[in-house]
């Protein structure tokens, strides 16, 4: 009889601790976890702020001079794309990072009209008004398509930049430029390799370091 009792002990003893143990303890299925789990979401803006500060910078001082790469454009189109173009696939489309100076010959929506050459004509747009394209993003050779998921996130990239080149260089140097004054600046700009439009070259400004009037 002692012994029945003991046992009946043990099992009611077993039986709490296991209720308590049930409650104490809360198992989620891993399906359920994963379906809650917030997304990382990816932020141009916060991505674009570390390559316009701090990758972008480093590679500016690889830009080609406007005009050693204006004469190729009408010569030897394949030797400028093999020496200075970066190119996303196999598009015709090449990005440039170019660099130059020049002096203001007339201020349009568009953007700013240079002559970087003296001859007293416009070799340069640097555009102000369609600000849309990948150039600067290509041009820098620092983003990889390969990094991202899809094209949107890709894309919005591009987007982004633009947007930090209408606010950080265009509008500042819309209030300072004038006509006759140098320029010097450093920039982006896609040119097609069957079908360039290099009269002026369009070119999306990432700098704009003014100076006096000639």
């Amino acid at each position: 009889m002692v012994k029945m009792n003991s046992k009946i002990k043990y099992i009611i003893f077993l039986v709490v601790g296991l209720v308590i143990l049930s409650q104490s303890v809360y198992i989620k299925k891993l399906d359920k976890m994963k379906a809650n789990a917030k997304p990382d979401v990816f932020d141009p803006q916060v991505y674009v702020q570390n390559f316009w500060d701090k990758q972008l910078p480093s590679v500016l001082d690889q830009a080609v001079d406007v005009n050693d790469l204006l004469p190729l454009f009408q010569t030897d189109m394949d030797k400028a794309v093999s020496q200075y173009a970066k190119t996303l696939g196999i598009a015709s489309k090449h990005a440039y990072l170019i660099k130059g100076e020049g002096t203001v010959v007339k201020i349009e929506p568009s953007g700013f009209y240079l002559d970087t050459t003296r001859d007293g004509n416009p070799d340069v747009l640097l555009i102000a008004l369609d600000l849309f394209g990948n150039a600067v993003r290509d041009a820098s050779g620092l983003v990889d398509v390969s990094d991202f998921p899809n094209s949107m996130e890709f894309n919005a990239i591009s987007s982004e930049i633009n947007k930090r080149v209408r606010e950080q260089v265009v509008i500042p140097a819309k209030s300072q430029l004038q006509s006759g004054q140098s320029v010097s600046f450093i920039g982006a700009a896609e040119v097609s390799q069957d079908d360039p439009e290099i009269d002026p070259l369009g070119i999306i400004p990432v700098k704009i370091i003014t100076g006096s009037h000639e």
